[in-house]
């Protein structure tokens, strides 16, 4: 493999209720995104997903919901999500 170098900054954003700023925080980079969710964390705390959900929506951010995400995941399971990504 030739050397090649990857630079991709990284912005995170902490805090209490900071998933309620999602959709304004995403605002101001796209206008649709593909909302990749845990199936798990969408059992164990839909209230925050919920709010994840609200947030994109009253920004105006267009989006689609893929939970079938899992550890270790298969070649078919990428392109699942590059597939629902692309629609």
């Amino acid at each position: 493999m030739k050397p090649f170098s990857f630079y991709q900054p990284t912005r995170l954003h902490f805090g209490a209720g900071t998933r309620n700023s999602t959709g304004e925080i995403v605002k101001e980079v796209a206008e649709r995104v593909l909302f990749v969710v845990d199936p798990g964390l969408k059992k164990a705390i839909p209230d925050m997903v919920q709010d994840v959900r609200e947030s994109l929506t009253r920004a105006g951010i267009s989006f689609v919901e893929f939970d079938r995400v899992k550890p270790n995941p298969t070649l078919e399971d990428i392109q699942d999500g590059a597939h629902k990504a692309r629609d």
